[in-house]
């Protein structure tokens, strides 16, 4: 297994008065691919119930969770801006 870093990308949402959301570093998960550490530390982080809801992995392979994550902090903030 093999620890990786799960970030989620930025995201400007309904009520956030027109200022973004930077990416932000969720915490550590393990496992044997990213998809796999990132759904074991959401579910750590946020709860069995929040990331029952919200954890998904999309047809391109990209786990997220309301918004996509990402295993280092570069590509989290490449990809929304």
């Amino acid at each position: 297994m093999k620890r990786y870093e799960v970030w989620a990308e930025g995201c400007l949402d309904q009520g956030m008065e027109g200022v973004p959301q930077p990416a932000v570093f969720i915490g550590y998960g393990m496992g044997e691919s990213f998809v796999e550490a990132a759904s074991e530390c959401i579910k750590r982080v946020w709860g069995e119930s929040d990331w029952k809801r919200f954890f998904r992995i999309d047809e391109n392979n990209i786990p997220s969770a309301y918004v996509r994550l990402y295993d280092n902090e570069t590509d989290a903030r490449k990809a929304f801006g």
